[in-house]
């Protein structure tokens, strides 16, 4: 039985210490991703999203990369990372946003393209009416 509760319990400081150290690695790469972020490195930021292992956290820096394009007028860029979020209603979300400016901004080609990947039908319908009569 004591070898046993000490099978269990190195189990669980073994497993422990790797969920740790993922958590730290993920904070130090966190911390450079903000690093290069606020530098206006955003390309740089990008690919150090490749190493955080924690899923949320690699979404919620996307996000933030995709908003950071977004205010630049960057809507290739835009495009380019949704597929990387995993959440489908942010995807839906910054869609409609792309479509919006894109329009705005004259950029009809760009946001054109995106009315189809919209899942609402009578949005669609009213996106693709709009860009009738302004583009």
């Amino acid at each position: 039985m004591k070898k046993l509760l000490l099978l269990l319990f190195s189990a669980f400081i073994l497993y422990s210490n790797s969920v740790f150290a993922d958590t730290l690695k993920d904070l130090q790469i966190s911390n450079k991703v903000a690093f290069e972020f606020g530098s206006g490195n955003l390309i740089l930021a990008e690919r150090l999203l490749n190493e955080l292992e924690d899923p949320d956290l690699n979404m919620i820096w996307t996000s933030n990369i995709i908003g950071k394009y977004y205010s630049l007028d960057d809507l290739e860029s835009v495009i380019r990372l949704l597929p990387k979020l995993n959440d489908p209603d942010i995807i839906q979300i910054w869609t409609s946003n792309v479509i919006v400016k894109a329009m705005t901004m004259k950029k009809c080609k760009i946001g054109k393209p995106l009315i189809s990947k919209l899942k609402d039908k009578n949005l669609q319908t009213l996106w693709f009416s709009n860009y009738k009569i302004l583009c």
